[in-house]
């Protein structure tokens, strides 16, 4: 018997509850253990077809082998009805569905606040730094994969799936330099539109021309994050050079970056 063979299916441990909105990367389905009685969300990755059982296996063996903060964590493998291997991860949204930081920023009139912002910032990156230390990348990151749970954390769905898809598990664990830069550019360009409602790409402004007495300092960071032919070589650099790190009065305990929970709160 192979190894897939051998994965539990879905339908042994868990009930379907209802569809969820795809992902950047799978079809999702909001999933309840039967036991537990917890609620879950099962990834169904829409080029499976065009990559072998044994190929997703080894995907799914890379991703789970890798625990990083800010990324959804996989708690499981299964196969389902059509066989197909399904990735489980935590519910993180809640009644009426999952929330992306994005759709957050359209909630909220298409902006977020300057602090939520950078303590999104932190998140993110935090988690790009930590995957790209265990030698995983996930090339430009879509919005859809930037969720927020239900305590205001940052959380990264299907995080370097549609990488290894495309190039394969061993591939795509070597990034060149541009690629590194371009992936943590694309961070800031999701930044810079829940900031200002704009996007960086067709918008020849800076976040200071738009959002009224925004932090200097963080005016500079996104930019520099956003300029072309430059920008940060690293999610580390970029992290490291958050303002945050730059204010000579470092913020209280309870202060705005220790708890984007209260920031982000979705209700209680």
């Amino acid at each position: 018997m192979s190894a897939f063979e051998s994965l539990p299916r879905l339908a042994d441990q868990y009930r379907t509850v209802r569809p969820l909105d795809a992902g950047a990367a799978a079809d999702r389905t909001l999933i309840k253990h039967i036991e537990r009685q917890s609620a879950h969300v099962a990834h169904s990755f829409l080029a499976a077809e065009s990559t072998s059982a044994a190929d997703q296996l080894a995907m799914a063996t890379a991703l789970t082998s890798a625990s990083a903060a800010h990324v959804a964590p996989i708690e499981g493998v299964a196969r389902d009805d059509s066989n197909r291997i399904v990735l489980i991860t935590p519910y993180f949204g809640h009644s009426s569905g999952q929330v992306t930081l994005e759709s957050l920023a359209t909630s909220r009139g298409s902006r977020l606040s300057p602090e939520e912002v950078e303590a999104a910032a932190d998140h993110i990156l935090h988690a790009l730094d930590d995957m790209h230390g265990n030698r995983l990348y996930n090339g430009s990151v879509a919005p859809k994969q930037i969720l927020v749970d239900r305590q205001g954390r940052v959380q990264i769905e299907h995080f370097g799936w549609a990488r290894m898809v495309t190039k394969g598990v061993r591939d795509a664990r070597v990034a060149r330099e541009e690629e590194i830069r371009a992936e943590v550019r694309s961070v800031m360009e999701l930044l810079f539109r829940c900031l200002t409602g704009l996007d960086s790409r067709t918008m020849g402004v800076s976040p200071g021309q738009v959002v009224s007495s925004l932090d200097p300092l963080l005016d500079d960071w996104i930019s520099e994050g956003l300029r072309e032919g430059s920008g940060f070589e690293s999610a580390g650099a970029a992290r490291a050079a958050l303002p945050e790190h730059q204010r000579r009065a470092a913020p209280p305990s309870n202060g705005v970056l220790r708890s984007i929970g209260r920031l982000l709160r979705l209700g209680p």
